[in-house]
């Protein structure tokens, strides 16, 4: 709370990314999942991109390689997991209900057609190994692959309960964003400007 109302957001970041770590150390196997990793490292960037307003070309970059490397290291899991079902696009036949928690919609997603949701599961490793590395072309292209990926967490946060995990994930999608994507909502992006005295 004291971060959001601005009270020294820089300390209270650090001091919620080691209370987060403190738990994650303390809880062991309870909170060693990929999305508590995830959370460590997403608070961790947030305390450097604090640092630096507005953040220099060189965070950009890490930002968008960070991006880049977690969407194409969770799709390359998968594929070099040596299961077969990855491979010929046939997981998602038994996902739907072997996932940690299905939801409701993850009954439905279940039976449907083998061909979608074969289609689906090579949809979800092209988009997770091969759109990730069109990211340095342009803007434009960055839309489109920002599109993609939330398209596949929307899809993912309907038919399974991944708590917290997907959530982050569109968060750290929003860096692919450039500032004209916001400027709709915000009615123009104010640039800061320094004055011939600073």
């Amino acid at each position: 709370l004291l971060f959001l109302a601005g009270v020294c957001p820089i300390a209270m970041l650090i001091v919620l990314w080691v209370g987060y770590l403190s738990f994650c150390t303390v809880g062991s196997e309870f909170l060693s999942y990929q999305w508590d990793a995830l959370l460590l490292e997403v608070g961790l960037i947030g305390i450097f991109f604090a640092l630096q307003t507005p953040p220099s070309p060189p965070m950009v970059f890490f930002l968008y390689f960070f991006a880049f490397r977690f969407a194409f290291s969770s799709g390359v899991v998968k594929w070099l997991s040596g299961d077969p079902t990855w491979r010929r696009c046939k997981a998602l036949d038994y996902h739907y209900y072997t996932q940690p928690i299905p939801n409701r919609l993850s009954w439905f997603a279940h039976w449907q057609p083998r061909w979608i949701s074969r289609a689906t599961c090579f949809l979800a490793l092209f988009i997770e190994i091969i759109l990730p590395f069109f990211i340095p072309i342009s803007e434009a292209v960055r839309v489109g692959v920002f599109g993609a990926w939330l398209l596949l967490q929307v899809v993912i946060t309907l038919t399974g309960n991944y708590t917290f995990f997907t959530g982050i994930t569109m968060g750290i999608l929003v860096i692919l964003l450039p500032d004209s994507c916001w400027e709709p909502l915000l009615g123009g992006v104010v640039t800061p400007e320094l004055s011939p005295g600073n």
